[in-house]
């Protein structure tokens, strides 16, 4: 889609105040750690709720949602609940993607923070504000 005068039209963001709350400070990489990491607990509690619905059977409570949730989201995995129905199974897929980007996101926060404390030292230079 383009204006009038031929240049493309940006659409709006989808949710600007997120958008907003994001960009008041610069993005670090313990900035992106901490949000992540919000996210991700989130998204482990709503997990062990979803799952508890979606498949009663194998999750009688919440406590064996959370349970399932918190092993899924940190890659362990125990194999001890397992969910049965399809819906269930959509919530675990997308609880382990959650749970291996954390992982990702971490390391790679971590592996920056090293990186930029030794550029610190090679140029005899404090490492930037987080």
């Amino acid at each position: 889609m383009t204006t009038p005068d031929g240049v493309p039209a940006v659409p709006p963001p989808l949710h600007p105040r997120a958008l907003s709350l994001l960009q008041r400070k610069p993005l670090t990489a313990p900035r992106a750690a901490r949000i992540i990491a919000s996210v991700t607990v989130s998204m482990t509690v709503i997990g062990g709720v979803l799952i508890h619905f979606t498949d009663k059977k194998t999750f009688p409570n919440i406590g064996d949602g959370m349970w399932w949730a918190v092993q899924t989201v940190t890659t362990v995995g125990y194999g001890d609940l397992v969910p049965e129905s399809t819906a269930g199974r959509l919530v675990a897929a997308l609880v382990m993607l959650g749970g291996i980007s954390f992982l990702a996101v971490i390391t790679a926060a971590i592996a920056s923070q090293f990186i930029e404390s030794a550029f610190a030292r090679r140029t005899h230079r404090s490492p930037p504000p987080e």
